[in-house]
């Protein structure tokens, strides 16, 4: 194991330590470290924990791996920042977010070399492959490993739990995922009508992402789209989808998703919101009481005892 340092973040305790609070009463301090799972400089992870061993006590807790939006070709793991990882930690959960390899911007549909699919899968199904190995020396439990994406990190993780070659592609398999919440995702299944139509400005942009990350292939994009790889006894594990109500474009893949999971035998929640936006959604998780109760939701998914 590659040496790495430690950076400790100080936060001052509010108000007594325990499991079950509220993220505003804890917490002591939280560390951040940042290691690389891969040889790229985008194949790193953070990992975000409390250290004192009162708030979670010596049992291994669970842990959210976290994977950003931005299009394929855009955002950070720093979108996981220390207050979304403080309501987690207060309620007994590690987090892990990480980086991945992204796809040109702007958009180079020109470009055959450009990082494009099953890149951006490939580098999440490394970083759980490390996590799995190694999480434990961080207080976490390798066999409760959720992965939570947002908008294109949906599409990521909903892949990385549909598709098994990719874990397999490590060492591992779809059961070693306890779980997969999917953020206002969209792209669980091929370019829609109103993508090709470019009914607006917002849909030619979408359209140019969907080609820029998986390119002009009609297999291409089926073999990048989850809802493709949906089949009983490959051991997927429970999803829980939050998505708007009002959305077009993101509630119909999200049904349509939910209802092959279903068919499928394989459990899956829905949580649809009606007040939040894309961005909102994914914010939402800096509060435990948010309007809309998106982090009760995710935080119960991820917390579930069976």
């Amino acid at each position: 194991m590659k040496k790495f340092f430690i950076l400790l973040l100080a936060v001052i305790a509010l108000c007594g330590c325990g499991k079950n609070l509220l993220e505003d009463e804890i917490y002591t301090e939280v560390y951040y470290t940042d290691i690389q799972y891969g040889i790229s400089d985008r194949q790193n992870l953070s990992i975000w924990r409390v250290t004192d061993s009162q708030v979670w006590g010596e049992a291994p807790v669970p842990v959210v791996v976290f994977i950003h939006g931005g299009g394929w070709n855009n955002g950070d793991k720093k979108d996981w920042d220390v207050r979304k990882a403080s309501v987690f930690a207060s309620h007994g959960i590690m987090s892990v977010s990480l980086n991945y390899r992204l796809s040109p911007y702007p958009c180079r549909l020109d470009d055959d070399t450009r990082i494009k699919h099953p890149a951006h899968v490939q580098d999440a199904a490394r970083a759980v492959k490390w996590i799995h190995d190694y999480i434990a020396e961080f207080g976490g439990d390798a066999g409760r490993i959720t992965v939570v994406g947002h908008s294109a990190g949906a599409q990521i993780v909903s892949l990385l739990a549909t598709d098994e070659k990719y874990l397999k592609e490590v060492g591992l398999d779809l059961s070693d995922l306890d779980g997969a919440v999917a953020l206002d995702g969209g792209a669980y299944m091929t370019l829609s009508p109103m993508l090709f139509a470019e009914t607006n400005a917002y849909h030619a942009e979408l359209k140019s992402c969907y080609l820029n990350a998986f390119g002009s292939q009609t297999d291409d994009h089926i073999d990048a789209c989850p809802y493709y790889h949906v089949a009983s006894g490959k051991h997927i594990p429970p999803f829980l989808l939050v998505y708007q109500r009002n959305d077009e474009y993101r509630a119909i893949p999200n049904k349509a998703f939910a209802n092959r999971l279903t068919d499928n035998g394989i459990r899956v929640e829905t949580c649809e919101v009606s007040h939040s936006d894309h961005n909102s959604i994914f914010e939402s998780l800096r509060t435990y009481n948010d309007s809309e109760g998106i982090t009760k939701r995710v935080i119960g998914f991820v917390s579930r005892p069976d």
